[in-house]
């Protein structure tokens, strides 16, 4: 309960309030509009064909995190008191990892067998865009958090090895970025291998040793900053992309001007984003003061 609690409060308040925003500007409030809002405000979208990528585009995938969230508040009392039987480190980290790595592997089957075998369309959004079929996403990150929780200060990375993970992981991500439209592999399965290339550059951060060049670029004050406030430029970004683009205030269609075009939209949206941060972000959470570790009430008369 105190899981989900903290993680709605992070969430939900700029979701709920960038939706209301650009559907009330965008829609006029007809019965296909009515019920894209309430999908979207449902977390539910991602259920509906037609209405996955209305209001908001990329909010799709943060209805797939809310399931995500719950998969994971719903298996962990159960995965712990599995573990608590077993005596030793090793059997509760092969039990964890053979739960995580079948997740995965069920999940990459899924879209194999969606597409090769049952030649479901892509354009059946439900199907390779829900829970299942991210699931990978999950189970990449959980590998990646059960490698750190069972390195702790034991394991480190050392000498070329994050570096050589770090260019992997670009190289990964290159690849797949420029292959996406000629190959229907990668096509298909474009989010893992970026799920992948992405869970190598992390893990060449936080399994690196304490005090690299590395460390402490990422500790400069602009990225800092930038992380602070990603979550309200992902939200903001495409709706002031759209906007602009139908005002003609900016074009993505001309090949001389696409890089200033770039740099105007970013500066744009970090401005938003900034904005976004200090008028919702940071204010709503403060509602942690509100409950307690457990998810419980704080008692602030107490007898």
């Amino acid at each position: 309960r105190g899981f989900l609690i903290r993680r709605a409060i992070r969430l939900v308040p700029l979701y709920y309030a960038a939706i209301l925003v650009v559907w009330s500007l965008r829609y006029t409030g007809g019965s296909e509009q009515w019920l894209d809002l309430l999908e979207h405000l449902t977390f539910t979208q991602i259920f509906d064909a037609r209405h996955i990528f209305w209001t908001i585009g990329p909010a799709w995938s943060l209805a797939v995190e809310v399931l995500f969230y719950l998969s994971v508040a719903l298996a962990a009392p159960l995965l712990q008191r599995a573990c608590e039987r077993m005596q030793t480190q090793p059997q509760r980290i092969m039990l964890l990892l053979g739960l995580v790595t079948t997740l995965m592997a069920a999940s990459l089957a899924y879209k194999g067998w969606a597409f090769y075998i049952a030649h479901i369309p892509q354009e059946n959004y439900p199907v390779y865009f829900g829970f299942l079929a991210k699931a990978d996403l999950l189970a990449l990150g959980m590998l990646l958090a059960i490698g750190v929780a069972a390195a702790k200060e034991r394991f480190r990375l050392i000498g070329w090895q994050p570096a050589l993970l770090r260019l992997v992981g670009l190289g990964l991500l290159s690849a797949v970025f420029i292959l996406r439209e000629s190959n229907e592999f990668i096509t298909l399965f474009f989010h893992s291998f970026c799920g992948l290339a992405f869970t190598l550059l992390l893990a060449s951060t936080v399994l690196e040793e304490r005090g690299s060049s590395w460390q402490h670029t990422l500790e400069q004050p602009i990225y800092k900053f930038l992380g602070l406030i990603s979550y309200s430029i992902y939200i903001w970004h495409e709706p002031i992309l759209i906007e602009l683009s139908q005002r003609q205030l900016l074009t993505f269609q001309n090949g001389a001007v696409f890089p200033i075009s770039i740099l105007a939209l970013l500066a744009i949206v970090i401005l938003a984003g900034a904005a976004s941060y200090y008028a919702i972000e940071y204010p709503t959470q403060f509602l942690h003061y509100l409950f307690t570790r457990d998810g419980n009430l704080v008692n602030r008369y107490p007898d």
